[in-house]
């Protein structure tokens, strides 16, 4: 697997470039105590924005296995994670950073209801979360920069403030276990 130095290099050697040459960027890249999966690269900065992911082993994130070992609570710890993420972003994004959606990063939105998704996923060894990035660039032209910016700057911020329990403060791990409790009185409703 690739460090994110290998991204780094890979950048630097494409910086200018047509866009086109950002599919060289697809894989996985180790960051430590994660993993950034570039799952699809965009064909152009007008086109559906790229499809990237983290990924986070269990014995890493450090979220309690009891909220996610039944699906009901699974669902609830999903969706406080999503809507975590989906807060840090509006505090960090950055707006566009170039044509079309470049340097956008989005993801599904969290509604009233706490329902499946597939943008955070708990399974017994790892967790996920998948999200969209508009790779950036000027006209057609990739400004690698910007791209640093992103992967070196936002991401890691964005990931060490909501894939890992032990950075969730008090409030917010008080708020993610009523969550469940609540995710626990509804199936009990249920029945």
């Amino acid at each position: 697997m690739k460090n994110k130095e290998d991204l780094k290099k890979e950048l630097i050697k494409i910086d200018h470039k047509s866009y086109g040459m950002y599919k060289t960027l697809g894989g996985s890249y180790s960051y430590g105590n994660y993993i950034l999966h570039i799952d699809h690269v965009q064909g152009d900065p007008f086109a559906s924005p790229s499809r990237l992911r983290f990924e986070v082993k269990k014995e890493t994130h450090g979220f309690p296995e009891e909220y996610y070992e039944e699906k009901h609570r699974r669902l609830a710890l999903e969706d406080q994670v999503l809507r975590r993420f989906l807060r840090q972003l509006r505090q960090l994004d950055k707006g566009s950073m170039g044509s079309g959606k470049s340097g956008r990063i989005t993801t599904c939105p969290a509604n009233q209801t706490v329902q499946e998704r597939i943008a955070v996923v708990f399974s017994k060894d790892r967790m996920e979360l998948r999200f969209e990035m508009g790779f950036p660039a000027r006209g057609r032209t990739i400004m690698a920069k910007e791209m640093q910016k992103l992967v070196f700057d936002i991401l890691p911020e964005l990931a060490e403030s909501c894939l890992f329990y032990r950075k969730w403060d008090t409030k917010s791990k008080s708020f993610l276990e009523k969550a469940v409790s609540l995710a626990d009185d509804q199936k009990e409703l249920r029945r």
